[in-house]
């Protein structure tokens, strides 16, 4: 009598342990979308420095500006990103590199958001992976 409870006993292990298996295996199938989300900072008080011109913002940054940034804490990146963010810009809207400005600019290793002024010109920058995307104006 007492083998037949182990058997019965045994089983039931076996049927349980299985059936664990079998939704552990279904919740590994489910496919899961992350949801990616840039938060941006508050909006600071720049006195001035950023005039809205409608289809761009003009912006009147100096270097002064961007070291009160970085130590303000609105600039949260290495030193070498700062510069190949710089050259990056530098290039495509044909500045110099001494006219460039980071206004402030946050990452991760996978994501980065960076506001620069360029030549007068006020842009955002997206960062996901190694592609850069730049908008002049954003809402």
């Amino acid at each position: 009598m007492k083998k037949h409870y182990f058997f019965l006993f045994v089983v039931g292990l076996f049927t349980m342990g299985l059936y664990a298996q079998e939704n552990k295996n279904t919740n590994n199938n489910n496919i899961i979308i992350e949801e990616i989300v840039i938060k941006a900072e508050a909006d600071r008080n720049f006195g001035g420095k950023i005039i809205d011109m409608g289809q761009y913002y003009y912006c009147k940054f100096n270097e002064r500006d961007e070291r009160n940034a970085i130590l303000d804490g609105h600039v949260v990146m290495s030193p070498t990103r700062i510069k190949q963010i710089k050259r990056k810009a530098s290039r495509e809207h044909n500045v110099n590199i001494n006219d460039i400005f980071i206004i402030s600019g946050k990452e991760t290793n996978e994501y980065g958001y960076y506001q620069l002024c360029a030549g007068g010109t006020k842009y955002d920058y997206i960062r996901k992976g190694s592609n850069y995307v730049f908008y002049k104006k954003l809402k």
